[in-house]
């Protein structure tokens, strides 16, 4: 059976789990990292990895969020906010998207049937949780916008899932037809940011 351990020693040795399976994740990916390889590394027993982690499914997707708002953050602190709507929303995601497939552990094993695999087996409120931790970023903007009267009295909510459905399309290329993008996600985010915008916004972009 497992050991416990006292408050301080998981606070410490979840750190330590999460920095060691970050590392493995980056230099072998998702399917040559197990549990064991990371336990090992970090000195406790494989049993014990499940008092932090209940799969490796959620530790992987943990670091990825984490780093999702990470990068999230720091895109939205150096872009200027106060510019047009339709300008400053495709420097974010422009950005996002660049710097993500850049810097995340997704983007270093860039295996988009593998990570909805490991989307499928998350439950719904690990997923919903992660989701909105990168969506309270995004949140007074766009309700700052609306009191403005620049974009639509749209919940900010369903705006940002409008964005999330066009990443969705990006990870089905391939059922898609690959030949088709980028134009089609281009196309898709012009769409989108016309719907959004109040009349006559989307015509003052410079």
């Amino acid at each position: 059976m497992p050991r416990s351990f006292s408050k301080e020693e998981q606070e410490i040795l979840y750190k330590r789990i999460f920095k060691v399976g970050r590392d493995f994740f980056y230099k072998n990916g998702f399917k040559k990292t197990s549990i064991k390889d990371i336990t090992r590394e970090v000195g406790i027993a494989s049993g014990s990895f499940y008092q932090f982690f209940h799969s490796k499914e959620a530790l992987f997707m943990k670091i990825y969020f984490e780093e999702n708002y990470l990068i999230t953050k720091e895109i939205m602190d150096t872009t200027n906010l106060t510019g047009n709507p339709k300008v400053v929303i495709k420097e974010i995601f422009f950005r996002l998207a660049s710097e993500s497939n850049q810097e995340t552990i997704l983007g270093r094993h860039n295996h988009q049937e593998e990570f909805l695999n490991i989307i499928k087996k998350l439950d719904t409120r690990e997923k919903d949780l992660a989701r909105r931790e990168v969506y309270c970023l995004f949140l007074p903007l766009l309700e700052r916008w609306q009191r403005e009267g620049l974009i639509k009295k749209i919940s900010p909510d369903l705006i940002l899932t409008f964005f999330d459905a066009i990443y969705y399309v990006e990870m089905h290329q391939e059922d898609l037809g690959a030949s088709h993008f980028p134009i089609l996600t281009n196309y898709l985010f012009e769409f989108v940011l016309e719907g959004i915008l109040e009349k006559g916004e989307e015509n003052n972009a410079v």
